[in-house]
């Protein structure tokens, strides 16, 4: 019995079992946290931008920084768009993919950072979709 109980620990030494067991208790410790409600602020509530005590001035850049990282993404979509049509042209496809990827990932960068300007410009944060859609291009 000796015998197998020490095979038993030095099978256990060998492929890690106690951190296995400690990785899988953590990753169970975060998923439960990451799904737990949270009471705080119920689903449809807007915080109004006054309410965060920020000055003019830290509103005036952030405003600024954002629409910085919204042309840049935009600008970067537009240079994948390129890539992407000289791909085609000469007949790489893999890398016309790659390109498409990219257009995407940038595009999803502009949107996020649009959608955080709206909010500022509108004076409330955690607008709705619907909101965003009726308010966001009229000039």
């Amino acid at each position: 019995m000796k015998y197998f109980q020490k095979k038993l620990n030095t099978l256990r030494r060998m492929t890690g079992y106690s951190d296995l067991k400690s990785n899988a208790g953590f990753i169970k410790q975060c998923a439960q946290e990451l799904w737990a409600e949270k009471g705080d602020k119920p689903a449809g509530e807007t915080v109004s931008v006054a309410s965060l005590n920020l000055s003019e001035k830290q509103l005036y850049e952030t405003k600024k920084s954002w629409h910085l990282l919204l042309v840049l993404f935009l600008t970067c979509a537009g240079l994948a768009l390129l890539y992407g049509i000289f791909s085609l042209i000469h007949g790489n496809f893999t890398s016309a993919l790659v390109a498409v990827a990219l257009i995407l990932l940038f595009l999803a960068q502009s949107f996020k950072y649009h959608f955080w300007l709206f909010q500022l410009k509108k004076g409330k944060l955690g607008c709705t979709w619907q909101e965003y859609l009726q308010g966001a291009f009229k000039r």
